[in-house]
């Protein structure tokens, strides 16, 4: 009787499976078919002029060194130098940031630049490049990391599409919500939603079957040394569960209540299986899997994907936090190190991601800090990377690619000319943290909300800052002794809700268009 039903049994299983898979595939066809900028074309439209644009843009008051004011413009002249428009030929559909690494664009380094120029978002192509990824989507919904800049196709040489190479980063959604924070512009997410969609499932290509976890590949970190032994990566499958929980966000602001739900048990289900394949509980660390489907003991930062992700609990996010402030592991002077200095390979002087300090892994760990209420700590991060990175600014006049864990150095890379002038995620510290760190503003466009943590004794502020519909102008006058109160100036086009932290205050104030005044 069982050798009769067993075959029937597997017929059916593999049958009803098939027809799922066919239904997903018809999904993922349908989606595509929703992607607006597929049949988009592209429009003639000029480049900004950063001469012409400067005075449209923030302006920070830190008077407490006018140096980082110095980087900060320097920084915008240089991101100005990457705006680009489609070349003759080519088939994107709008005007881009470039890398300015090779003649490609990469969807990781877009998706990051594409935080700081928020902050100019009226005035410069920033979230726009994405359209050009978006144009790009192939038939089953995968957007690769590189396309070509001249023929738009996916540069295959390097990271065929379908493979762990190319599906390596899935931090579009995260680009997109960072976005909506600053411009609350609910239409462009209605756009990019079911391209997204078709997207999340295409990483059923590089899904593990026997772990139910996602391949990791060179891509995400070329010369870690987490990659000899390494099947399945902490960061992919962790930024697979950060997507499913921003599609779950996209879906509830645009009115898709089943998304919602939907998007949000499988970040769940997914999490559950990151915590009792990937924790390494006597270590209190998230690691990759290994080929033989074990636990690849090698330390990175790729560990932390799991705070922004929400995968890790009250007890393992109070051990990560443990790992950052130890000196013998990430805490070192220029925090935070690809490699840990427990590590055997840890390179002092950083050699590429053997410890190098990177912009883009660092805005991570900070964000997912926040996510569980370690704001002092993910501060002190921000303060610290920019701080490192102003000094290499002082010393060289520009910002670079990467940075040295253990010394206020430009990244070294033994055979590698680390790169200058690189704007490709560097600008993240001079731009966003200076504004969100140093001046203390946080956004919260689609609530009209701003919070700002004033820390200076100097005068310090921001004019012209854009956030939805609105500018603003916020200047907070220096103390001339401690204790002594000081004038707040807001200049606003229309009212907003303000959220001052001061001196273990909080001041909630609602500020009405025109000029306010008052003290703190």
């Amino acid at each position: 009787m069982k050798t009769i039903l067993l075959p029937l049994i597997a017929g059916f299983f593999w049958t009803t499976l098939e027809a799922q898979l066919t239904l997903d595939t018809l999904k993922q066809k349908e989606y595509v078919a929703k992607n607006i900028f597929k049949t988009s074309e592209y429009t003639q439209c000029p480049l900004p002029d950063f001469s012409q644009t400067k005075d449209l843009l923030p302006q920070p008051v830190f008077d407490e060194d006018p140096g980082y004011l110095d980087m900060y413009w320097k920084t915008w002249k240089l991101v100005f130098g990457r705006f680009r428009q489609p070349a003759p030929g080519s088939p994107f559909v709008s005007n881009y940031i470039d890398e300015a690494f090779n003649e490609a664009l990469f969807l990781w380094d877009t998706s990051f630049m594409t935080m700081f120029c928020n902050y100019a978002f009226r005035n410069v192509p920033g979230i726009q490049s994405l359209n050009n990824f978006y144009y790009s989507q192939m038939a089953d919904g995968e957007i690769v990391r590189e396309i070509d800049e001249i023929t738009g196709q996916p540069r295959a040489q390097y990271a065929p599409p379908g493979t762990p190479g190319s599906l390596n980063h899935p931090i579009l959604a995260w680009a997109e919500l960072e976005s909506f924070r600053i411009t609350n512009d609910i239409e462009r997410l209605k756009k990019v939603y079911y391209p997204l969609v078709a997207y999340y499932y295409s990483y059923n290509k590089i899904k593990d079957p026997v772990s139910g976890l996602y391949y990791g590949s060179w891509a995400s970190m070329d010369n870690s040394p987490r990659l000899p032994g390494m099947l399945c990566s902490i960061d992919t499958s962790s930024e697979v569960v950060l997507f499913a929980r921003c599609l779950a966000r996209i879906a509830e602001i645009i009115g898709i209540k089943e998304d919602r739900l939907k998007f949000s048990a499988e970040a769940d289900d997914l999490s559950s299986i990151i915590n009792k394949r990937l924790w390494n509980a006597t270590t209190g660390f998230y690691y990759d899997l290994n080929d033989k489907e074990q636990i690849h003991n090698v330390k990175t930062i790729a560990g932390f994907w799991t705070l922004i992700a929400g995968i890790a609990d009250k007890a393992q996010a109070e051990s990560l936090v443990d790992e950052l402030i130890n000196p013998n592991e990430f805490n070192r002077n220029h925090m935070v190190p690809t490699v840990p200095a427990s590590e055997p390979e840890f390179k002092p002087r950083g050699e590429y991601w053997k410890g190098g300090v990177w912009s883009p892994t660092n805005v991570m760990v900070i964000e997912g800090l926040k996510k569980y209420g370690y704001d002092k700590l993910a501060n002190d991060i921000a303060l610290n990377h920019l701080q490192n990175v102003y000094k290499v600014y002082q010393k060289t006049g520009t910002v670079w690619e990467f940075y040295q864990p253990d010394f206020v150095e430009v990244g070294y890379q033994p055979g590698h000319n680390t790169r200058p002038d690189f704007t490709g995620w560097t600008a993240l510290a001079p731009i966003k943290l200076f504004i969100e760190h140093k001046i203390g503003v946080l956004i919260d466009a689609p609530n009209n909300s701003l919070v700002w943590n004033i820390t200076s004794r100097q005068n310090v502020g921001v004019r012209k800052l854009a956030f939805g519909k609105n500018t603003v102008d916020l200047i907070c006058s220096k103390a001339a002794n401690p204790g002594e109160k000081r004038s707040v100036s807001i200049s606003s086009e229309s009212a907003f809700t303000l959220i001052i932290n001061f001196q273990n205050r909080k001041i909630t104030k609602r500020i009405k268009s025109g000029l306010t005044n008052f003290t703190i």
